[in-house]
């Protein structure tokens, strides 16, 4: 069922993203949107681990055959019938692996446009917030210079301030950047 939203979270393009469902998305692999594209690529690699561990049993079926001394023409055709099967294991894993390079490239287009979905609501959410915290930010430095009041701890505290200050007009920058 769509959510519906006025204000600056309208933006949300996809429906089944709520505003709390933003406000306590720890990934953008966890957003709706990805949840296809992502079964997809998981599936593809549970098949690549079943095709491995395959040809390593394969492989020690073939040493064992090699090794054995007792009717070797039986052992022979065993070993024959071993390659003939690495060979279409390793086909098929090649196979499996351009797959991946196809579904590897789909998760980061579906990653990009998840992004370009859901930015208008973080910076609508966002931006006000980390502006009146530089704005705060900038009023405890003006304070600490023209006041001229120094505690034992001004200095770390000082630091402090700087260190978040640098963050967020990184984060600033990086919200409202405009090929985001």
């Amino acid at each position: 069922m769509p959510t519906k939203s006025t204000g600056p979270t309208a933006s949300i393009v996809h429906a089944s993203l709520s505003l709390d469902d933003l406000l306590t998305l720890v990934s953008l692999d966890l957003a709706p949107q990805m949840s296809k594209v992502l079964a997809d690529r998981d599936a593809l690699a549970t098949e690549l681990e079943a095709i491995e561990a395959e040809a390593h049993t394969t492989r020690q079926y073939i040493s064992f055959c090699r090794n054995s001394t007792e009717n070797p023409a039986l052992f022979q055709t065993l070993i024959a019938d071993g390659q003939a099967k690495m060979q279409a294991l390793e086909a098929e894993e090649r196979k499996l692996r351009a797959q991946a390079v196809v579904l590897d490239q789909a998760v980061n287009d579906a990653r990009v446009q998840t992004r370009l979905e859901i930015l208008p609501a973080i910076r609508a959410i966002a931006l006000p917030q980390v502006d009146a915290r530089i704005a705060q930010l900038k009023a405890m430095s003006m304070v600490q210079r023209l006041l001229g009041k120094k505690s034992p701890r001004a200095r770390s505290v000082q630091q402090q301030h700087v260190e978040e200050l640098t963050y967020l007009r990184q984060l600033r920058d990086i919200i409202t950047a405009e090929d985001s």
